[in-house]
């Protein structure tokens, strides 16, 4: 026999005599109205409780506890019952009819759910008793007002209650756990038609489960202890209809993701209120997992055949018979691959440099300065090539991280200020270009993946670029490609090809009218919110007097559709143009998105879906705090979508700029229900992004 710690002993003998059954042993439904009850193997059989815990003496088959309802059936001793299986009618063991009770005929109204409204409706184990071994308040448990609990009939103005069992406090007996209510303490949720416009102050629950998360830190997510919301919650409350627990949230450690463990660990009495941060902020993981791994596994290995097969193509033009390429071409082409090589390769030392280029590699590396390159001529701004974001986890992420930053960045002028080609470098791009169209299939398994996500070059199309080449200089099976870079005519009618077809970067540092094309072997990308904030930055806006040199983040999301980014860039309205190019930039925002389909467009898209008006009349969702919460949302994915992309983006800028115990589980309070953010077009824009970005996992 156990022992316990408790002070009071029960010990009840029973005798097994046969005798005819009293009015109480009526076959039928009961309801248990003690802690716990044993299910003896014999009717009659002897037992012991300690309180509230049954002693297993051998005979005990189970436990049947407070509120439970059975089916008994008479067991041939006084006083006795047998208990029914439900499944096929055998008797499962035996119960003391002292601890149980008829349950009355009521009418049975199938499962409807019911709102409590207010803190402790009284709650009994059997309709029209008053004392006070029938209240459920005797055992420790309440209702809180907005609670809502299933019922499945009525009594003489009484709901017949469905409850379950919290489980880490004991047992939870047999044939579920059933009390009654008074109908007047509650309203049916199907006959429930609130006014979501407004809120009534009194309506908002004063109290709430311990589970739930309130500023002050409450940790104990599985108990049923009770707290007072505090004054400033209710106070946002009634004023937004909703409150942000600024409290951040601190683990110890992250198995999944902070976010995303947050919602995985709700417990048992906390609400999940779904808004659309988890599905940007997962989908934001689910793109910077699928990049590091398409970088990894065929980006990087695919530049590093094709810098390898440049080099090579390049030294067999050189070498092809009276090809003789012009002075400076040869050179410039080799030092940008070469350069680009040195810096994805593991073993740089095999790649034999020229000393220009071995001077450019140590400035990359170092990223210190901004000053002028020896191979281009342009000032490159050398601390952009510090790696960041993803690229920091491993020696591979950092090489190649340069790589792809260098070609990015490395540009040569085709047009001085007046627009005159300058011949030497539109030579030595027709060059680059003919050696990336002689890579084929092998260069654009580098780049067509990043233009899938990100989209195209900034400084332009590179296919132009080679088909512009092949038409003025030929091809490697065509002319003499030596000789042809060597005319003068060609490459000025290579140049105003160029002038005709490409326009200058659309993202720069300077002002648009005498912007002319420029050439880089895999350009950064134009992204449309980079673009957005370009045209919002001095020259566009302001004067030289007083420039706009720092674009923010509410540019952009003005410019996507927020009401209230608007209203803060107000503030820039006297700056001189901004006005004027924000509104142009609201209705070149709208046609750009309608018809572009890299996963980059695909999650700005997102965004301005987010501020769009679902016509929800839910109170908070039409409150201008809510819009403040959108903003806050959609701002910090962007910044996550703008940190994933950070190689591949073209950065504007402005000039100059334990079990088996056999006792009692309590009632547990109902489990509150989660809730949707009530904008269902976000999360279509998601499933879009989400197509788009398994187009390219699936190529």
């Amino acid at each position: 026999m156990k022992k316990y710690q408790c002070v009071f002993v029960a010990m009840i003998w029973v005798l097994a005599a046969v005798l005819p059954l009293s009015a109480a042993a009526e076959p039928g439904y009961y309801s248990v109205i003690v802690d716990v009850l044993p299910i003896m193997n014999e009717a009659g059989a002897q037992y012991e409780v300690h309180e509230r815990e049954v002693v297993d003496n051998g005979n005990v088959e189970g436990v049947v506890v407070y509120g439970n309802r059975l089916e008994l059936r008479e067991s041939g001793i006084r006083g006795w019952f047998g208990l029914v299986s439900p499944e096929d009618g055998s008797i499962l063991g035996y119960v003391d009819g002292v601890g149980v009770e008829k349950i009355p005929d009521y009418k049975d109204t199938g499962i409807r759910y019911y709102i409590a409204l207010k803190d402790a409706p009284e709650l009994m184990l059997s309709p029209g008793r008053k004392g006070a071994k029938y209240k459920l308040s005797a055992y420790g448990y309440s209702l809180l007002k907005g609670e809502v609990v299933p019922s499945r009939g009525e009594l003489n103005g009484m709901l017949y209650l469905e409850f379950e069992t919290l489980s880490e406090s004991g047992n939870e007996g047999w044939g579920g756990r059933y009390a009654w209510g008074n109908k007047k303490d509650f309203i049916a949720l199907d006959a429930y038609q609130p006014d979501n416009s407004k809120l009534n102050p009194a309506a908002i629950p004063r109290k709430i489960r311990t589970g739930a998360r309130l500023p002050g830190g409450i940790e104990d997510l599985e108990s049923e202890g009770v707290k007072d919301v505090p004054r400033e919650i209710l106070s946002r409350i009634s004023k937004h209809g909703f409150a942000i627990d600024p409290t951040p949230i601190i683990r110890e450690s992250v198995d999944v993701d902070d976010m995303a463990d947050s919602y995985r660990e709700t417990g048992n009495y906390e609400v999940d209120f779904i808004t659309a941060d988890i599905f940007v902020h997962s989908f934001h993981l689910l793109f910077d997992h699928t990049l590091q791994k398409l970088e990894r596994v065929h980006l990087a290995p695919a530049l590093e055949k094709s810098l390898t097969r440049a080099l090579a193509e390049l030294e067999r033009l050189r070498a092809g018979e009276g090809s003789g390429l012009p002075e400076g071409s040869y050179e410039t082409a080799r030092d940008m691959f070469s350069t680009a090589l040195a810096l994805l390769a593991e073993k740089p030392d095999s790649i034999g440099l020229s000393p220009i280029a071995a001077g450019e590699v140590r400035r990359v590396k170092a990223a210190e300065d901004t000053e002028e390159s020896e191979i281009t001529g342009k000032p490159i701004d050398y601390t952009m090539f510090k790696p960041r974001g993803h690229y920091t986890l491993t020696p591979e992420f950092e090489r190649f991280f340069r790589a792809v930053g260098y070609l990015g960045s490395a540009e040569l002028s085709l047009f001085d200020d007046t627009g005159r080609p300058i011949a030497a470098n539109v030579t030595a791009a027709a060059l680059i270009s003919l050696v990336l169209d002689a890579l084929g299939h092998d260069w654009e398994a580098f780049e067509e993946p990043i233009g899938y996500l990100v989209g195209v070059p900034n400084s332009g199309d590179p296919k132009i670029f080679r088909a512009l080449a092949r038409k003025h200089i030929g091809s490697r099976e065509g002319e003499e490609i030596g000789k042809n870079l060597s005319d003068a005519a060609k490459i000025t009618a290579l140049a105003d090809d160029i002038a005709a077809a490409i326009k200058g970067p659309a993202i720069q540092s300077t002002g648009y009218e005498n912007r002319f094309p420029v050439f880089r072997i895999s350009g950064r990308r134009f992204t449309w919110d980079a673009y957005v904030m370009n045209r919002l930055t001095s020259p566009r806006v302001g004067t030289d007097a007083s420039p706009r040199n720092i674009p923010e983040g509410t540019d952009v999301m003005a410019a996507l559709g927020s009401s209230v980014a608007d209203k803060y860039a107000g503030k820039n309205d006297a700056i001189k143009n901004y006005r004027e190019n924000l509104e142009m930039l609201k209705l070149e925002t709208r046609d750009y998105l309608s018809g572009e389909n890299t996963v980059y467009a695909k999650w700005l898209s997102v965004f301005k879906a987010g501020f769009e008006d679902s016509g929800s009349k839910q109170f908070f969702y039409n409150k201008p705090a809510w819009q403040w919460k959108k903003l806050s949302t959609y701002l910090a994915s962007w910044a996550e979508l703008k940190h994933d992309t950070i190689l591949y983006g073209e950065a504007s800028a402005a000039e100059m700029g334990e079990g088996g115990d056999l006792y009692a589980g309590r009632f547990a309070a109902p489990k509150p229900r989660g809730y949707v953010e009530p904008d269902p077009q976000v999360f279509d824009a998601l499933l879009a992004a989400v197509r788009e970005l398994r187009g390219l996992i699936g190529k």
